[in-house]
C-alpha cells in the first residue's frame, strides 16, 4: 500500500497540472490511502465503502476487511442509486449481501442502499452523519466511452474528501478469486 499526504489541489491548477497524488492514484496497481492535511489523527473504527455491486468489488472488500480487522472497524458498504430504481437496487444489494456473506469472514459489515442522483453529495452525506472516520473506493479502469462521457468519482472524492480516502484497483473481469 501507498500512502501519502493530499492538500486538495482544485480549481484552474488542477485542470490544467493536475496532482501527484491524482497521478498515483491513477497509475499505481496497489491500495493508495490519501490522507489530507488536516484529516483527524485517529484509527478508522468506522470506514464507509462506497460500491456499485459488482463482483469485481469483492476482492477490494476483501482486502480492506483484511485491513481493517486488526482495528476490528465497522465495514459501512455503501450504494448510491436512482430513487426510480430502487427495486432493482434492492435485488442488486441482496445479490451482493449473500457474495459477501458468503466469501468474506468479517463480521463488521453493514449495508446502505440510499436513493439520489448526485452520488457524490449522497455519499458526503452518509459519511458526515454516520460519523466516518475513512472512505474507500474500488477504483475501476474506465474505457475511452466512459473517461468522455462521465467525470471518475475517485478524482471527485479525492478532491473534496477531509477524510483518509482509500483507493482499490480492480479489474472488470468478474468472478475474481479472492486469494
Amino acid at each position: 500500500m501507498v500512502i501519502m499526504g493530499s492538500n486538495g489541489t482544485s480549481g484552474l491548477v488542477e485542470a490544467v497540472f493536475g496532482s501527484v497524488t491524482k497521478n498515483v492514484i491513477a497509475n499505481c496497481s496497489c491500495p493508495v490511502l490519501t490522507v489530507p492535511l488536516n484529516a483527524p489523527d485517529t484509527k478508522p473504527e468506522k470506514v464507509a465503502f462506497a460500491t456499485n455491486f459488482d463482483e469485481h468489488e469483492l476482492q477490494s472488500l476483501f482486502l480492506l476487511a483484511e485491513m481493517l480487522k486488526p482495528f476490528d472497524a465497522e465495514i459501512h458498504l455503501l450504494h448510491v442509486g436512482e430513487i426510480k430504481d430502487m427495486k432493482h437496487q434492492d435485488q442488486l444489494l441482496n445479490y451482493f449481501r449473500g457474495q459477501v456473506r458468503t466469501n468474506i469472514n468479517y463480521e463488521k459489515i453493514r449495508f446502505h442502499l440510499i436513493g439520489g442522483s448526485d452520488v457524490e453529495d449522497e455519499i458526503e452525506k452518509f459519511v458526515i452523519s454516520n460519523k466516518m472516520d475513512w472512505l474507500a473506493i474500488a477504483k475501476r479502469k474506465r474505457n475511452f466511452f466512459d473517461r468522455l462521457t462521465t467525470k471518475s468519482l475517485t478524482n471527485q472524492m479525492h478532491h473534496h474528501s477531509y477524510l483518509p480516502l482509500l483507493v482499490f484497483h480492480t479489474t472488470n473481469k468478474s468472478a475474481t478469486p479472492l486469494f
